[in-house]
């Protein structure tokens, strides 16, 4: 068998409907052996490189990258290839549908974006480097709580990795080396995942940037939320 050859199992315990996954090195034979001996309520083995980019996005936390998988508790080595140098990049938030406050299709667009009880705001940002811009779309409130963990991390491992899965199905890995951030921005809406752009960058700056960034959405949030609540007391939803 090719050791580099990964298997997911997903599986559930006893008394549990949460279905939980590992990865494992070894033959789909000893795969299903220990799970057969675990005597788990339920449980599949699947092959990692059937997944596409996107399944492997939407369905795991794993990470694809250099031709391996990773899961959340191990860290990716910092990579042998050469990175782009950059001094700093751009970037610009836009409220992704500008027309929420068109009393006609307000009620219908924001049904659109809640779920269950809990209200989201989409939002459009562009990362714009010197040969190149990567749009993405993402829910501002979802990322407000996973970009701070990703920055803590950061600080406290001096490597992190950001998971994005709404809209724009994408990861940052970030390693820092020295007072640098080696920053990788990988693509999953595809079939095979795609490193839009790999760059090392001043660590102050990339500090400042992500701060910035967090503190703005966290703006655009908070507005889009009040313009909601507003719209709904004259509606006399509230």
């Amino acid at each position: 068998m090719n050791k580099e050859k990964y298997f997911v199992v997903w599986y559930k315990t006893s008394g549990s409907d949460t279905l939980q996954h590992k990865k494992m090195y070894l033959p789909y034979e000893e795969c299903e052996k220990i799970y057969k001996q675990e005597g788990y309520t339920y449980y599949n083995i699947a092959d990692l490189s059937t997944y596409k980019a996107m399944d492997l996005h939407i369905l795991t936390d794993i990470v694809h990258f250099d031709d391996k998988y990773y899961f959340p508790e191990e860290q990716i080595p910092y990579p042998t290839s050469h990175p782009e140098i950059m001094r700093d990049f751009q970037s610009k938030i836009t409220l992704e549908n500008n027309f929420y406050y068109d009393d006609v299709d307000y009620q219908y667009i924001y049904n659109d974006v809640k779920m269950g009880e809990t209200f989201y705001t989409s939002v459009e940002i562009e990362f714009i480097l010197p040969e190149k811009t990567i749009e993405i779309g993402l829910l501002a409130q979802i990322f407000i709580i996973d970009f701070k963990k990703f920055l803590e991390n950061f600080e406290k491992n001096n490597y992190a990795v950001y998971q994005n899965e709404e809209f724009s199905p994408f990861t940052w890995i970030a390693w820092r080396k020295d007072d640098r951030v080696r920053l990788i921005h990988q693509d999953y809406r595809a079939v095979k995942v795609e490193i839009c752009f790999d760059v090392l960058l001043d660590k102050e700056w990339f500090m400042h940037f992500c701060y910035n960034l967090l503190d703005s959405i966290t703006q655009y949030a908070e507005d889009d939320l009040k313009h909601y609540n507003a719209w709904k007391r004259k509606n006399n939803l509230i």
